[in-house]
């Protein structure tokens, strides 16, 4: 019997972002080619099936403890391949590495910027230690692997198949789903429903997502434009969740500063909302305006809305793009077996091969 490539992912902590979510999905999912181990530095797993999971609900994130007890764990489990998500786990797959030089280590990016002055530093030097970088998608290897000589891979971040919520005539209803942080341009959002409700447009918009601080001063926003009866921020919103949501609007609004994939957006378009978007990291690849989304230029919300109610006007239109949306990921690797294939690929390199 051939020997399973063991292939330990290591994230800070569970949440609902969208790697956490990943991992989780490869953790969770049947027929797996490598044995996959998905390891929280701290805290407890939101996880329903665990005996992929390893999880330290006593433990906690910013305590140095943490650190070395995962870097004990690790040495003791001795995967072949250990990849690391987020600089605080790259910080212990730098100690790893230096420790047991067998060990392959992947820097996986899942951002096309640096968070602070410590991301940056955990990653310049994980990058340069690591046997290959991932990313969730080729524009955050553009801006932040290019000039490194390491194996790179882009991974899918399409964690499932889902079958799409079908809306026969649009509604001005808008949803959106992630962080409540500025990176997401939940302010840009606000602005253009507060244009179409300017222009007679009874829009309404949930927006979902555990709050990192932006919360206070959104909903002040909302006041201030006048529509904080058109928005309502009810809380997270789970996977399972998903589905409920994308039945209820029509569009997904998401108007960020910053993403890498978008895994929010690329969600929405399979369960068949329209994508409102900007043209950033990933998302600018795969959005094409007027053919399966709207790109939006946050400068000018009343040029968004003015091209959404001629949208709703057109419900022919609004489905062909809807249609177009799900077809984007009708036949795209799922990320489980995206992680494990190129897990095996890089155990399977000749030791120093980026040397």
């Amino acid at each position: 019997m051939a020997v399973r490539t063991r292939i330990l992912h290591l994230v800070p902590m569970d949440a609902l972002g969208g790697v956490e979510t990943a991992a989780r999905s490869a953790a969770e999912a049947d027929g797996l080619a490598c044995d996959f181990t998905l390891m929280f530095m701290a805290g407890r797993s939101m996880a329903t099936r665990r005996d992929r999971i390893i999880d330290h609900p006593g433990r906690r994130h910013n305590s140095p403890l943490a650190y070395l007890a995962s870097v004990r764990d690790i040495l003791r489990l001795r995967p072949d391949v250990l990849i690391c998500s987020l600089w605080r786990s790259m910080l212990v797959g730098i100690i790893v590495k230096l420790l047991r030089p067998s060990t392959r280590l992947v820097c996986f990016l899942h951002s096309t910027t640096w968070v602070h002055a410590a991301d940056r530093l955990a990653h310049d030097v994980g990058m340069r230690l690591a046997d290959a970088i991932w990313a969730d998608s080729a524009a955050t290897l553009r801006t932040r692997a290019s000039a490194l000589d390491r194996p790179t891979r882009i991974i899918s971040f399409v964690t499932r198949h889902r079958n799409a919520v079908p809306h026969e005539r649009p509604q001005p209803r808008f949803v959106g789903w992630g962080r409540l942080h500025e990176q997401k341009g939940i302010d840009r959002s606000l602005q253009v429903i507060a244009a179409l409700v300017a222009s007679g447009i009874d829009a309404r918009m949930e927006i979902w997502g555990e709050d990192h601080g932006a919360l206070p001063e959104l909903r002040e926003l909302a006041r201030r434009l006048g529509i904080a009866d058109h928005v309502a921020f009810p809380g997270t919103a789970t996977q399972a969740d998903l589905p409920g949501l994308a039945r209820g609007h029509a569009f997904f609004l998401q108007l960020s500063r910053v993403e890498g994939m978008g895994m929010s957006v690329v969600e929405a378009m399979q369960l068949g909302l329209v994508p409102v978007v900007t043209a950033v990291g990933q998302v600018a690849d795969y959005v094409e305006d007027g053919r399966n989304g709207i790109i939006a230029d946050p400068a000018t919300p009343e040029a968004t809305a003015a091209a959404l109610a001629a949208l709703l006007g057109d419900p022919a239109r609004y489905r062909a793009m809807a249609q177009a949306a799900v077809q984007t990921w009708r036949t795209v690797r799922l990320y489980a077996d995206d992680v494990c294939d190129a897990g095996m690929a890089l155990a399977q390199l000749p030791a120093g091969t980026h040397r």
